[in-house]
């Protein structure tokens, strides 16, 4: 939660230097002399200030969403062994993060993807109402004549203290604080518990039960479930509701599966996950060495289920597009003109057909096969390229694939200025002071071809940063 805060303080920060400036160019002050251009100007600077957060954030809720699945699946396995069940009373520290990595391994990944994707456009939502809230203060403060202080206090700021944000009201930023910190904190819940639940699912518990804090906070909706018992394989839906508490604990008698045996049902021992783990990773390397080849031969030579597998890896479809279904229509019945089908008259006639939605595998082959030829093409062009030959678009792709912002951040302008004056300690530079510093360097909002180039070799380390030429984000 401190790093969200940071991140929003650092917005914050940013805005009202933006507004300092715009009062010494007298863009706020006096609004019938500022000039159209600057007032823009101003609104582009807001906007690439706030895409910083939403990319900052973005990143942020994905690692946190991650951890919260992982530890939701040693929670899962701690809780076994707090049970003293078999295969898990004994099992020491090592055994249980081997246990851990080996699920999440194991596990498909879609439902953490979605877990991670639907936390990112809920605060993706929160950094739009931000900017618009600003924006919307800004002008409202000009047309009523605020000075620039005045408009910067409308806009409230950023309250790490708890006691003093349930006092700070209904401003922009902390409006934004109490929005994105109940969707960290019900978002990672909700990932841990959908951990603990795979976890059980992977080891072979059939049922959990629902639990409360069973205390004076429990709401309606959640208190009639407490003690609830449920097949494991149904969506418990937790948390119910922003801010619930509710978890749930595996349920009923629990048989045992004899290692080596095949069993429908009863608990697997951890040897047994960590096999599968083995297995999979085993298939991943075969699947990943065969595509980096370049060899189309070596891509035919694996089974149906590894191509699938592989299309995902490569950020593929599975799926055909309307327009291939359609061409499917057209070359079983040629003399019906399919093109004008659409919704459910489109979904009848695919199943008339027998045509399902689904690639078979030689579309599957197809695509990789283009793919890889990509792949070496690009390969090839990337054995003589390096991050100063691709032009600025390019580097900006580059960088938003990393996360890396394009705009010239805080930690830009003092990393900037350490540089050039290194015998000034320039960390603690904010404010007024921070914005004088960036125009005595001349430095713009956006980075510039240089600055961008060493944004990512900073990040990913100039030997990855040339391999990051090389990723699929730049095939066009």
């Amino acid at each position: 939660m401190s790093e969200l805060v940071a991140l929003l303080e650092a917005t914050q920060k940013d805005v009202h230097r933006i507004m300092l400036r715009a009062k010494t160019q007298n863009m706020v002050e006096n609004d019938k002399r500022a000039k159209t251009h600057g007032l823009q100007t101003l609104e582009k600077e807001i906007s690439a200030i706030v895409g910083d957060l939403r990319a900052n954030s973005s990143l942020l809720f994905r690692r946190t969403i991650r951890e919260a699945f992982k530890n939701g699946i040693r929670g899962g396995a701690q809780t076994l062994m707090a049970a003293s069940l078999p295969y898990f009373k004994d099992l020491a520290p090592r055994g249980l993060n081997k246990l851990t990595t080996s699920v999440f391994q194991v596990i498909d990944r879609d439902a953490l993807d979605f877990l991670a994707k639907y936390t990112v456009r809920l605060s993706g939502d929160v950094s739009r109402e931000l900017r618009d809230g600003i924006k919307r203060t800004l002008l409202t403060g000009i047309v009523r004549g605020l000075s620039s202080e005045q408009i910067a206090k409308e806009m409230g700021q950023v309250i790490p203290d708890l006691e003093s944000f349930r006092n700070a009201g209904g401003r922009v930023f902390s409006k934004a604080q109490y929005r994105l910190e109940l969707i960290a904190r019900t978002e990672t819940l909700r990932a841990h518990n959908q951990g603990r639940v795979t976890f059980y699912q992977q080891v072979g518990v059939e049922k959990v039960e629902w639990l409360t804090l069973d205390d004076e906070r429990v709401c309606p909706v959640c208190g009639p479930l407490n003690g609830q018992v449920f097949p494991i394989d149904q969506p418990l839906d937790q948390p119910r509701h922003p801010n619930c508490r509710c978890t749930h604990v595996p349920a009923g008698d629990f048989e045992v599966a004899e290692p080596g045996r095949k069993q429908k049902g009863g608990l697997k021992p951890p040897d047994e996950i960590n096999r599968l783990a083995k297995v999979k990773a085993t298939k991943r390397r075969e699947r990943t060495r065969a595509f980096n080849s370049g060899d189309p031969a070596q891509l035919k030579a694996l089974p149906s289920g590894q191509l699938a597998q592989l299309s995902i890896d490569e950020g593929l479809s599975l799926w055909r597009s309307k327009s291939e279904l359609v061409a499917q229509l057209n070359r079983q019945n040629p003399a019906v003109d399919h093109s004008r089908l659409d919704g459910a008259a489109l979904q009848a006639t695919l199943r008339a057909a027998n045509i399902g939605r689904r690639r078979d595998r030689s579309e599957l082959l197809a695509q990789l096969k283009r793919a890889q030829a990509e792949m070496i093409a690009l390969r090839e062009k990337a054995e003589a390229l390096t991050l100063s030959d691709l032009t600025v678009a390019e580097l900006r792709e580059l960088a938003k694939a990393y996360s890396v912002p394009v705009t010239v951040t805080r930690k830009d302008v003092i990393d900037i200025a350490t540089d050039r004056y290194p015998k000034r300690d320039w960390t603690e530079v904010a404010g007024a002071e921070l914005a004088a510093l960036r125009r005595k360097m001349g430095l713009s909002t956006v980075k510039t071809k240089d600055q961008l180039i060493r944004a990512i070799e900073d990040r990913l380390g100039a030997r990855l940063a040339k391999k990051a030429i090389n990723r699929p984000t730049l095939r066009k």
